[in-house]
């Protein structure tokens, strides 16, 4: 009762792991995602987070470790737009899930995350943008999307002139990514399905 009907995103839990002979440290977490009565939980490893790969390195006890993890900005729950339809919000789930693995979390990344998760206040969505014209409208200004660029939108219409041209796009432009972030983690993080 109550309850905004969506995608919800959420942190569940969370280890720092220490290294063994073969590995370096590392910290897991699941990822649970929940789309109506349906719940699935992934779990992500990363080995080269900004400060705690610092601290892992400097010290061989856990408990000092005074990095937060993970950051403030992953651990709130987050619904998805609920006015968009259920596949699109779906296909928004999966470019965040995939952002996880990569996205940088120093400072500078973690305020970018945040501005990611708060895709649902954007007001491009509520202009009726489909997520392929919004990431080309934000690669066209430098990712700085205006009052201004809603409302030449909507007198000028999509972006795209055909579904066939969207596919073309869709073919060499990745999923939905964080922009002018200063540093990438390197893609080495796994994610394999946990079961419930």
């Amino acid at each position: 009762m109550g309850k905004t009907p969506g995608v919800m995103v959420s942190v569940v839990k969370y280890d720092i792991r220490k290294s063994g002979w073969s590995r370096a440290p590392y910290v897991s977490f699941v990822v649970q995602c929940a789309v109506r009565n349906c719940s699935r939980r992934l779990e992500y490893r990363y080995s080269d987070f900004y400060k705690l790969k610092q601290q892992l390195a400097a010290s061989n006890d856990l408990g000092k470790i005074t990095a937060p993890f993970p950051p403030k900005a992953v651990q709130v729950p987050y619904v998805l737009p609920t006015h968009q339809h259920l596949a699109t919000r779906q296909a928004m789930l999966e470019a965040f899930l995939r952002e996880l693995i990569s996205v940088d979390l120093s400072w500078d990344g973690t305020k970018a995350l945040d501005a990611f998760l708060k895709l649902d206040t954007d007001p491009l969505w509520s202009a009726g943008w489909s997520l392929t014209e919004y990431k080309r409208l934000k690669r066209q200004n430098g990712s700085r999307v205006t009052s201004s660029d809603v409302s030449r939108g909507r007198q000028e219409g999509p972006l795209h002139t055909s579904d066939e041209d969207e596919e073309k796009e869709d073919a060499v432009i990745p999923p939905f990514t964080l922009e002018n972030v200063p540093h990438r983690v390197p893609r080495h993080a796994v994610s394999t399905p946990v079961d419930n």
